[in-house]
């Protein structure tokens, strides 16, 4: 549950390719935010940051299969 608050509030943190498509989360920004902002210990950080990153991966295997069944 910790990991998918942490999903949500790093909804600004995405990365922009040239063509506008989505290309993954910023690790920097997401690092910054868990550390600076939320006073995650370094301890905490890993589990959630993989929670986080499995979330990523899966938007973004959704994303890429939206984007080709939109161009057949």
């Amino acid at each position: 549950m910790a990991a998918f608050r942490l999903w949500q509030q790093v909804q600004t943190q995405w990365r922009v390719g040239g063509m506008g498509d989505k290309t993954g989360l910023d690790y920097a920004g997401v690092t910054a935010f868990m550390r600076d902002v939320l006073a995650i210990k370094a301890k905490d950080r890993a589990e959630l940051f993989n929670g986080l990153q499995a979330m990523e991966f899966a938007v973004l295997d959704v994303w890429a299969e939206q984007r080709a069944s939109q161009a057949s």
